[in-house]
């Protein structure tokens, strides 16, 4: 289960399992107004997590984007728990009225 942290890395950098996607529906109930987003984890061959989500806030001034990522978290639980206190500080910054969300196509899963 665990061959693919063997593999020999040259000239590959890095690599990383996907090892959970999760669907968070938040109609109603979320301080981002979020209808729905997906985070996914990952693992990589050190065995560290990161996680992010698919959606983004642009700032409607100059069109800048506030994107949730984290990273190098001990374990899968830790990283979607930052993950999730990040995005909800940020609905709690009171310029979070100057940005709109958006869905980033790439990141769509």
């Amino acid at each position: 289960m665990e061959w693919w942290k063997t593999i020999k890395r040259t000239p590959i950098q890095k690599i990383e399992k996907c090892v959970a996607q999760y669907r968070m529906d938040c109609l109603g109930t979320s301080e981002l107004d979020f209808p729905y987003y997906n985070i996914k984890t990952y693992e990589d061959q050190n065995g560290r997590f990161r996680a992010r989500t698919d959606a983004c806030y642009r700032r409607k001034s100059d069109g800048s984007t506030v994107v949730f990522d984290v990273d190098n978290m001990e374990t899968e639980e830790d990283a979607v728990k930052q993950l999730l206190s990040i995005m909800l500080e940020f609905g709690k910054d009171p310029s979070f009225d100057e940005y709109e969300l958006e869905f980033l196509p790439h990141y769509r899963f």
